[in-house]
Order: structure tokens, then C-alpha cells, then sequence
């Protein structure tokens, strides 16, 4: 199972945030990093002036910056590039909520490391995501196309606080199957079955 740090990867709700949202990945067709720009678009026309931290490159970094500035975005567009690993985790606990538009995931280990921290999920609904995140209690997942509710919803957790509170609190219990040490727990029933079957069953 996916499994993190917690030394690293840890509450972050008494730190204070920087950015609304981070997005983290490269800057490529599949993570669809041009709804980052639409969605913005969409927040600002409810007169909501949200701040995006976006983390990684890819070969559509120059047209997203260049489409930013273009849009009159520049200024609540953060593109931060490759980061090391002490900085991610800082840029993370700066952030309020994890933003993933992607087309096609597997289970991407940037929002084990979100929740850890402790923001709030908003993502796609592809791959295994579904199979952690439980839509309304611990995060939410959309279509990646569906740009209206992914707007709705962050507009909602950036401007009601209990309601942001809420979610959060959800998440940060979730979150606890990803320590180290409860994923050992699993690896280690899992071989001493394996060692028990071979045991029994080991004829050769």
C-alpha cells in the first residue's frame, strides 16, 4: 500500500497558508494543468481572488505562463518549477487545498503526501482515487471535464470555513492508514501468511 513519512508528512492547520491551492505534477496533456487557468477564470467572475501554487515542468509550462498572462492571471498564478523535498513539503503546508485535474491517474502519491499535511482533496474522478476518497467527507472528485462542479465546490471550501474545517478534520483521519507504520502493519501480516502457507504447504 501507499505509504508516507509522517516525519515529514505531518498536521500543518496551525501553519499559516500562503496559497488556496496547490497543484502538483508535471505540466503535461494527461494532468490537464489548463483547467487550473479555467477554473480561476471561474472563481474570479464570482469576485473571489484566489491564489494557485503550482508545483513541477513539463513541456507546456511556457504556454501555461504565457496563457496567464494573457487571461490577467499572472498574479495569483504561482509557477514554481522542480523543488527539492524540503521545500515541497514547506509549499504543501502553506497550501489550503490539493487541486488534481488529471485525465488518467493510478493512486498519485503528491495527494497521500497533501492529505498527510492536511489539505482538503479536490480532484479527479479517475484511476484508484475513488477508492480513498469518499466524495463530500474526506474530499471530492468530479469529472475531469466538469469544470462547474470543481468551481462550485472550491469556491465553497475557500469561503466557508466550517465548512473547510469540517472536510479537514476528515481528512487528516483518513489519512493516518498512510504512516509507515501503519503500512508495515500490512506488509507484515501479508508475509506471515505467506511464511505460514509455505510452511504448511512446502512439499519440495
Amino acid at each position: 500500500p501507499h505509504s508516507i513519512d509522517d516525519r515529514l508528512f505531518h498536521d500543518s492547520s496551525h501553519i499559516s497558508k500562503e496559497y488556496d491551492m496547490i497543484f502538483v505534477g508535471q505540466l503535461i496533456d494527461r494532468k490537464r494543468p489548463e483547467s487550473l487557468i479555467k477554473v480561476l477564470e471561474n472563481l474570479n467572475k464570482l469576485n473571489s481572488s484566489f491564489k494557485i501554487c503550482i508545483v513541477g515542468d513539463g513541456d507546456k509550462r511556457d504556454y501555461l505562463v504565457k496563457l496567464a498572462k494573457k487571461k490577467g492571471l499572472e498574479k495569483q498564478l504561482f509557477f514554481k518549477g522542480f523543488v527539492n523535498y524540503k521545500d515541497y513539503v514547506k509549499l504543501l503546508q502553506k497550501s489550503r487545498v490539493f487541486f488534481l485535474p488529471s485525465s488518467m491517474e493510478g493512486f498519485p502519491f503528491a495527494l497521500v503526501e497533501a492529505m498527510a499535511v492536511g489539505l482538503v482533496p479536490v480532484c479527479s474522478d479517475v484511476g484508484t482515487i475513488s477508492d480513498h476518497l469518499v466524495h463530500g467527507k474526506n474530499g471530492f472528485i468530479f469529472h475531469p471535464n466538469n469544470l462547474n462542479g470543481f468551481t462550485k465546490i472550491l469556491f465553497k471550501l475557500l469561503n466557508d470555513n466550517l465548512f473547510y474545517d469540517k472536510i479537514a478534520v476528515n481528512v487528516r483521519d483518513s489519512s493516518k492508514k498512510f504512516r509507515y507504520s501503519e503500512s508495515t502493519k500490512i506488509w507484515d501480516s501479508w508475509f506471515n501468511q505467506i511464511n505460514n502457507n509455505g510452511e504448511t504447504k512446502n512439499e519440495d
